[in-house]
């Protein structure tokens, strides 16, 4: 989206903290509260990359209904969309994998396993197929078919 459409691109991830990151390699949970003051640090960056950017993506799992409403609420006069990424659980699990085994991420498998089982479903999201090994020119072309003009 950031090449093809313009948008900056905030990889959520860059934000978890420390303890955030040790958590996830030792496959432990977030604390409710620990999600919530990490979502809080991303409304915060979007709030100062909007002095500088007019269209801005963020890429996270908002597993939790009340962290895309914490987000949403944030920005009541913005333009605002969630789109729900969706793919198989085994190309999921691959996809996992491989990113574990080139160092990409500490999110190991059983992690992600454990995670996806809180996922609250998105009611106005709108939904984008992963399912396949697709590349960028199909998901922009589902993006541009959701979103007239982009």
């Amino acid at each position: 989206m950031e090449k093809n459409l313009g948008f900056y691109h905030l990889e959520g991830d860059s934000l978890l903290t420390v303890e955030m990151r040790r958590k996830i390699s030792e496959d432990e949970p977030f604390m409710l509260e620990e999600f919530s003051a990490y979502i809080r640090s991303i409304i915060a960056q979007v709030y100062l990359l909007k002095k500088s950017y007019s269209k801005i993506v963020i890429s996270q799992g908002l597993f939790l209904q009340q962290h895309r409403d914490l987000i949403a609420n944030a920005f009541p006069d913005d333009e605002l969309n969630f789109f729900q990424i969706n793919a198989s659980e085994g190309v999921l699990d691959a996809r996992v994998q491989a990113r574990f085994d080139r160092g990409e991420s500490k999110v190991t498998p059983g992690y992600a396993k454990m995670i996806a089982e809180i996922f609250e479903k998105m009611g106005a999201a709108y939904q984008i197929d992963n399912s396949q090994d697709h590349n960028d020119a199909h998901l922009l072309l589902q993006l541009r078919s959701i979103r007239k003009g982009w």
